[in-house]
């Protein structure tokens, strides 16, 4: 089986201590990128997510972007990641289109405005994101996932008309 978390798993075997991802002043080996993957996985699942279900992420690069990235398919999530230059009403659309049930999102919550009240619950990066990171169960990831579920969902620019999931 081969999911998309099965990379970072072989660079836990093969080079645990090497950095694996720097943020700013914050640097993450494979291991313990792993491990946060691991909680935010057991995190998500104790929040009753099921596999399958759509997480929505709208936020620039960071580690905790990189996490969701890795753990939402590793899990067996499926992971909408929104262009964070779009519009609201072409995030409200993809949001809905897609049935995201958490929206990950690194911008002030009073500037989501109805992109919130799109999804059941809102994660805000990076306060909320680390407190669940941080109360997290070590979760499953790749075991268990069908390797040809749907891991992602992405969202097109919309040239022709409105934007397509794909």
């Amino acid at each position: 089986m081969h999911t998309l978390i099965d990379p970072l798993r072989h660079a836990v075997r093969t080079g645990s201590e090497r950095t694996c991802c720097v943020f700013d002043e914050q640097r993450f080996t494979f291991a313990e990128t792993f491990l946060r993957c691991q909680h935010l996985a057991g995190a998500l699942q104790g929040l009753g997510l099921e596999r399958g279900e759509r997480v929505a992420l709208l936020a620039a690069n960071s580690h905790q972007y990189i996490e969701c990235y890795l753990t939402l398919p590793g899990a067996g999530y499926v992971i909408v990641p929104l262009n964070t230059r779009h519009a609201a009403p072409e995030l409200e659309y993809a949001l809905r289109d897609s049935q995201a049930r958490i929206l990950f999102s690194d911008r002030p919550r009073e500037q989501l405005g109805a992109l919130a009240r799109s999804v059941e619950r809102v994660i805000s990066i990076p306060d909320e994101y680390e407190a669940l990171v941080a109360r997290g169960e070590i979760g499953p990831l790749g075991e268990g996932v069908d390797e040809d579920a749907l891991a992602g969902l992405f969202y097109t620019g919309g040239t022709t008309g409105a934007s397509k999931g794909v």
